[in-house]
């Protein structure tokens, strides 16, 4: 006991880091895998629609060497998902030339064609692994899922750990207490996707350029914080390819350190460090790239870049990636690194989508401006609101209090907190991509915006920790009533994170009417559905629900499709399931007639499932 008491005594920061960790742990996990681990069929969330194509994928990517599924997402995340699954070993189907059997509930005789492989349908494949004969999918989607939240903790342990060697430990606590305690972040960051993991990793990057950038002005020894930037950009970069913002980030923050810092600074030399710098990070992720494809030929790699290249892109680029997709095993990995960003683009050019947000329906042309603010207003806990906004301007009236000179002033700022000033470029580069995309199918989309806000937030309550407010209560008391408002919110909306909204809008009760997709409605809630149908003993249930997973593996012989095109209503007393994304998106479809439209069940209403599924009864 004494030996502990000394380690606590000579680390108690570390340890209230990795209490807090572990609380951010222990939520993810229980959230989503719930308590009956003996009977994971009936126990905790659901796999959500993104997850249905990273899981197999990234067991796919180790088992074969190939890389033809997923590709508009890099591998890393992938990968680990899927290495507790090599131990459990769940069967790969087989390939063939032509496929067979290929309606759920599938036989041990299906089989994947070669051709639907390079055309990369990875919602089929998705489909066939996960439900092929002697295949667990819940099984498999919790030990995926497991291997994402331990690897999500060491990514926020790391950042607290950075963070306190160039802010002080009471900034980086209440950094990671923010990001550890919400529920938006609790909710990404316990499933099998890239945002939350990219988003760690994007600012652990800014952490180490930010020292490096210092360092390398002050002509003091920079050799460690460039080698660990270009190691978390490459991993940033694996992640997910919206990390490349990082690029002019570092390039523009660079740039302002200098005209800020020292004007008479020779640009030469240390833009050159930064050319260096990325060349370095791109040429490592495209070497993991490579090590996917040993099991795939240059002419595959190729006939697939054909099906999927862009038709309104110049052809000079399919040539130079026929080129390169013929090559060595590098230029491979390179010809697939580029078609991922090259998708990526696509994707959101074109933006094939039905998007709901307060009231209406939107496809390609995008919910608009206030999409993203208004999400992030509704979507993060009050209390966590009334903290960044209080901080933000007590920071301008003391900028205009301050008597020094303001250029003086942004200077002395700058050269103190260096990293709190590429935050801002980061913020500030970031945030008009999105706020001017017409992809708008989740705040999470800008999650590295939104926890940029937490840490400067955490920053400035450190700034500010014993300063009165109209000499009444200190901050350090403000923050500690929030914090414990922040924490009370946690635990009361456990664990419905997902459709998490704050009580400004009603809570996840009424927060579909903002905005539903990943802000809501991801198909987590089937299970629930299920649960909720054998408790109430309900024989037979109408359903239509957003997700990937056909509703008789969880409903079985419960289960009966909901269509009303035919104008038939379900029989008085049967019982109606739909999840909130399918229902905006029927209610608000202008071309249904009244018939059609399940606004007709309004005043049927007898409850919410779970966080996302609507349940009527037929009167």
């Amino acid at each position: 006991m004494e030996f502990f008491a000394k380690i606590i005594n000579k680390f108690p920061s570390l340890i209230i880091a990795l209490l807090i960790c572990l609380s951010f742990f222990l939520l993810a996990l229980f959230s989503t895998a719930g308590f009956q681990w003996n009977d994971l069929k009936h126990s905790g969330s659901s796999i959500t629609c993104d997850e249905f194509a990273h899981i197999p994928a990234g067991y796919y990517y180790l088992k074969t060497s190939r890389y033809f599924f997923n590709l508009e997402h890099p591998p890393l995340i992938k990968d680990i998902a899927a290495l507790p699954l090599l131990i459990i070993n769940p069967t790969l189907p087989r390939f063939s030339e032509i496929k067979h059997n290929f309606e759920y509930p599938y036989t041990e005789a299906a089989t994947f064609a070669r051709s639907a492989e390079i055309q990369n349908d990875e919602w089929s494949w998705g489909y066939l692994f996960l439900f092929y004969p002697g295949n667990n999918l819940d099984q498999m989607v919790f030990w995926s899922r497991l291997a994402m939240i331990i690897f999500n903790s060491i990514l926020l342990f790391l950042l607290y750990y950075f963070l306190s060697k160039i802010w002080s430990v009471r900034a980086a606590f209440i950094s990671i207490f923010f990001i550890a305690l919400t529920q938006f972040t609790l909710a990404h960051g316990s499933l099998v996707t890239m945002d939350f993991a990219s988003t760690l990793l994007q600012i652990i990057t800014l952490v180490w350029f930010s020292a490096f950038l210092k360092k390398f002005i002050e002509n003091k020894k920079y050799s460690v914080s460039f080698f660990f930037t270009i190691i978390f950009l490459t991993l940033a970069i694996l992640t997910k390819f919206s990390s490349l913002v990082l690029l002019p980030v570092i390039f523009i923050g660079a740039i302002v350190y200098l005209v800020i810092v020292k004007k008479s600074a020779r640009w030469l030399s240390p833009l050159s460090m930064l050319v260096l710098l990325i060349l370095s990070s791109i040429i490592l992720a495209v070497a993991f790239y490579s090590l996917h494809l040993f099991g795939a030929k240059g002419d595959e790699i190729f006939r697939q870049i054909q099906y999927l290249y862009p038709k309104n892109f110049s052809p000079v680029g399919l040539d130079i990636l026929n080129y390169l997709s013929r090559g060595n095993i590098f230029l491979k990995g390179l010809a697939e690194f580029i078609m991922g960003i090259l998708l990526v683009f696509f994707r959101i050019e074109g933006a094939d989508q039905v998007v709901y947000f307060l009231g209406r329906n939107y496809g390609a042309e995008g919910a608009g401006f206030w999409y993203f603010p208004l999400l992030y207003l509704t979507k993060i806990s009050v209390p966590l609101l009334f903290l960044t906004f209080m901080m933000l301007i007590i920071k301008v009236v003391k900028i205009f209090q301050s008597k020094i000179a303001w250029d003086k002033e942004l200077r002395k700022s700058v050269i103190q907190n260096a990293f709190a000033w590429v935050l801002i470029v980061f913020i500030f580069t970031y945030l008009p991509l999105a706020l001017f995309s017409r992809l708008n199918i989740g705040l999470r989309h800008i999650m590295p915006v939104v926890i940029s806000s937490f840490l400067l937030t955490a920053k400035a309550l450190d700034s500010y920790w014993e300063m009165k407010i109209y000499h009444m209560a200190k901050i350090k008391h403000i923050f500690f009533a929030s914090a414990a408002l922040i924490i009370f919110s946690t635990i009361y909306t456990f664990p419905n994170y997902l459709s998490y909204y704050n009580f400004l809008v009603g809570g996840y009760q009424n927060g579909y009417n903002i905005a539903t997709d990943s802000n809501h409605d991801w198909g987590q809630d089937v299970k629930r559905l299920a649960n909720w149908a054998e408790e109430n003993k309900v024989k037979t249930i109408y359903a239509n629900i957003f997700t990937k997973v056909p509703l008789a593996y969880y409903l079985e012989e419960k289960y009966q499709p909901l269509y009303l095109n035919s104008g038939d209503i379900p029989p008085s007393g049967s019982y109606l399931a739909i999840s909130t994304f399918r229902y905006q998106d029927n209610v608000y479809d202008e071309s249904l007639l009244s018939s059609e439209n399940y606004a007709q069940f309004k005043k049927d209403f007898i409850g919410i499932v779970g966080g996302s599924i609507l349940v009527f009864r037929v009167p």
